[in-house]
């Protein structure tokens, strides 16, 4: 008797455990799609069920510099020529999760033997510049919302433009960066017949090799991944 109400406790107790380990597992607030991190680096967004994570992982990223053949780089966002009319980005670099990067490299390589380069306007951008864009523009068509996050806050969204590697001169698009009119939409077709032959040249070598393109604005595409990408607030100046 004595023996089975043992053995009785001993089920009892050890399902009990069992419960309570799986229920803190599958429940606890730390067991999410994202790798621990630091909570000083965790940022509560109001309105929102979740918190972003604005972490510090410099590796994450990599300066495209050193990656993408004939690249080079117009930053409108470090001068007052841009849709804010601030000055958003001091001594800014391209930089992009090392995937994206290599994609990236891929278009280049085979930009090059026809005779043409990539002009990076935008790429990673520290979520703290998303927010002044916010504050100045809050249209979720053309501004990501910063308590979502941007895909260039992730290092995984580029805009950039075509150039002619002979004349130096950027192929001539629909409308200029950061046009927020219907012109920079992918579907306008009020257009000559080599702008519209530009605009899908340079979408089709974008998504041959791992890009999407967003439908509002031609010079936007974003690396497609299975990895989720933590929103990062890294300043330029760290690189």
């Amino acid at each position: 008797m004595k023996t089975s109400k043992t053995i009785y406790i001993s089920f009892v107790l050890a399902s009990f455990l069992n419960f309570m380990y799986y229920s803190g597992k599958c429940f606890s607030p730390t067991h999410t799609l994202y790798p621990k991190i630091n909570e000083q680096n965790v940022v509560p967004q109001k309105g929102e069920d979740k918190v972003i994570a604005l972490i510090s992982k410099k590796d994450s990223l990599v300066n495209l510099f050193n990656i993408v053949p004939n690249l080079r780089t117009q930053w409108f966002y470090a001068s007052v020529n841009n849709f804010t009319g601030h000055i958003l980005y001091k001594n800014p670099k391209p930089l992009l999760v090392r995937p994206a990067a290599l994609a990236l490299k891929s278009v280049a390589d085979s930009l090059e033997k026809s005779g043409l380069g990539l002009t990076i306007f935008d790429a990673y951008r520290p979520h703290s510049v998303s927010v002044k864009m916010w504050k100045i523009v809050k249209n979720p068509d053309y501004v990501a919302d910063p308590s979502k996050g941007s895909n260039h806050n992730r290092g995984i969204a580029v805009d950039l433009t075509l150039y002619d590697l002979k004349t130096g001169r950027n192929l001539e698009m629909p409308s200029h960066f950061d046009d927020f009119s219907e012109k920079a939409h992918h579907d306008y077709m009020k257009l000559p017949q080599k702008i519209i032959s530009n605009r899908t040249l340079l979408k089709n070598i974008m998504e041959h090799f791992g890009f999407k393109a967003y439908k509002n604005e031609w010079w936007h595409y974003t690396f497609v991944t299975d990895t989720k990408y933590e929103l990062l607030d890294i300043d330029f100046s760290e690189f």
